[in-house]
């Protein structure tokens, strides 16, 4: 359980500073100017997924923005982390929460 928990505290960090990030660019583009037309984002995100898929057109001082590029990343080893975890079983929520109900009544009654 207190892996479960640190596991949970790291994503929401990690939640947390992506939306600092992205505050911080925000606030970067507004003070500088530098905007990105809404027709450029929507054609980069009409090519998700084709052949021809573009580049993230983010690009200040010649550096590409390497968000997408992480993300990306992450998914693909969360994917083959889950393959590699073995054959997938059913999943039996009542189950799920009879061991929940159990495990909190046994805290209850040892506080």
């Amino acid at each position: 359980m207190k892996e479960d928990i640190r596991q949970f505290l790291d994503q929401e960090e990690a939640a947390e500073q992506i939306r600092l990030d992205t505050l911080q660019r925000l606030a970067q583009y507004e003070a500088d100017g530098k905007t990105i037309n809404h027709d450029v984002v929507d054609a980069w995100l009409a090519s998700w997924g084709t052949e021809n898929e573009a580049q993230c057109p983010v690009d200040l001082a010649g550096l590409r923005d390497p968000l997408p590029d992480l993300r990306l990343e992450e998914l693909r080893r969360e994917i083959q982390k889950g393959i590699d975890s073995g054959t997938a079983t059913p999943l039996d929520i009542e189950e799920i929460k009879a061991r929940g109900r159990k495990r909190l009544a046994a805290q209850q009654t040892e506080g």
